[in-house]
């Protein structure tokens, strides 16, 4: 099964703002807000940053350097596709590819290739990396969407 999805990822330091399948997901740099829109739902927790098995924008940056072999397959003036393959089999993907923009140093396309079956492909359609965003950014707002249920599982 293959899906197919674009987002909108907005970056700053160690934390981000991701709008992917239906989710908007948070990360001030130590709690870390899953919006599911459509549940009208939002989880809460406080991540662990040594957790590889979790593809977050951040841990996407620093894959390479913990736990995986990396290949450059594919290479142009401005273009890189990378395969990353985890050392621990224990993982649900056994390969991620990278789309990189390397001018603007920004992921074009990130696709994990999962040990069931399943391949998720992320086009960023709108990434922005280290640029003017105001720190709200980073933190989910009660307030904008009083009819969301609220789990707190730190």
């Amino acid at each position: 099964m293959t899906e197919t999805d674009s987002g909108k990822l907005e970056i700053k330091g160690n934390k981000y703002h991701m709008s992917v399948l239906g989710t908007e997901t948070y990360f001030d740099g130590s709690t870390q807000w899953v919006h599911m829109v459509d549940e009208e739902e939002v989880n809460i927790s406080s991540p662990d940053p040594e957790d590889n098995m979790e593809l977050t924008p951040v841990n996407l940056f620093n894959l390479y350097a913990n736990g995986f072999r990396f290949k450059i397959v594919d290479k142009t003036d401005h273009m890189a596709s990378i395969d990353m393959f985890p050392d621990d089999e224990s993982m649900p993907y056994f390969k991620i590819r990278l789309v990189l923009d390397t001018s603007k140093q920004t992921f074009e396309k990130v696709m994990a290739f999962g040990r069931d079956g399943t391949n998720t492909t992320i086009d960023i359609n709108n990434m922005k990396k280290d640029v003017n965003l105001n720190e709200n950014k980073f933190v989910f707002n009660s307030t904008q969407h009083p009819d969301v249920d609220v789990i707190d599982m730190r």
